[in-house]
């Protein structure tokens, strides 16, 4: 069995570190958005760990959040391509499914527990909500979207980083031009944001989302800390 996590560790990491190398080159490197035939492969890669796994290694046969959340950041700089461009299935459509597919893990382990203390989820749960909250008119996304904001929301009594995720998803619904829906107002507009919150330094997913005032897609594709999201927004309850 330890042999078996070792191996399954060691191949999860070799996968984690081309995707980082592919996503961050160095100064010298190519693009990522200029190779995506690289990220179906890094894709595939990612799938063909999961499925190949053990019996004993799975978690009663689900993928954790942190699995998934790494689906979503490889597919995330590919968003503003279309099916034909990118390659047997749409990016932004496949980054919607696996971030509602990340809800509805945090949710079944919700409905079986509580999620007030499980600090490592509220990253998971950020970066989908960021990825789902320009979908107003699509009903599953939107459901997967309130789940993710009431898990956040029961998390952020007790962990700051909810609340920073919480504040940083309505920025974003502002700096967007999108209406927040009134079945959301309650997540969104009763938290305080913590000013030095660690989810400062983290990029938001918001490479899906549509750049105001324009169809720029070196602009769709350009990463944003949640501390600039928040810098222009001087009335989100900063503390």
């Amino acid at each position: 069995m330890q042999v078996a996590i070792r191996e399954a560790d060691a191949a999860l990491s070799e996968i984690v570190e081309l995707i980082l190398n592919y996503l961050h080159p160095d100064d010298n490197g190519t693009a990522a958005v200029s190779k995506p035939g690289y990220a179906l492969e890094l894709y595939d890669a990612l799938l063909n760990w999961k499925y190949g796994l053990p019996d004993e290694l799975r978690f009663e046969q689900s993928v954790l959040p942190s699995v998934i959340a790494l689906h979503m950041t490889l597919l995330r700089p590919f968003t503003h391509m279309t099916k034909q461009e990118f390659g047997r299935f749409s990016p932004r459509e496949r980054c919607a499914a696996h971030a509602s597919h990340l809800v509805s893990t945090v949710w079944s382990f919700r409905a079986h527990g509580q999620v007030r203390y499980e600090y490592y989820l509220a990253y998971a749960l950020g970066a989908a909500a960021y990825v789902l909250l320009q979908e107003p008119d699509a009903p599953v996304q939107m459901d997967s979207l309130v789940r993710a904001c009431q898990c956040l929301f029961e998390m952020h009594p007790t962990l700051p980083p909810a609340a920073d995720t919480l504040s940083g998803s309505r920025a974003a619904f502002r700096l967007y031009r999108l209406a927040v829906p009134m079945y959301m107002v309650k997540y969104l507009y009763r938290v305080h944001h913590n000013e030095a919150g660690v989810l400062h330094r983290t990029v938001a997913v918001t490479g899906l989302l549509p750049v105001a005032g324009g169809n720029d897609n070196e602009a769709k594709r350009a990463d944003l800390q949640l501390e600039e999201l928040m810098r222009d927004f001087g009335d989100v309850e900063i503390h």
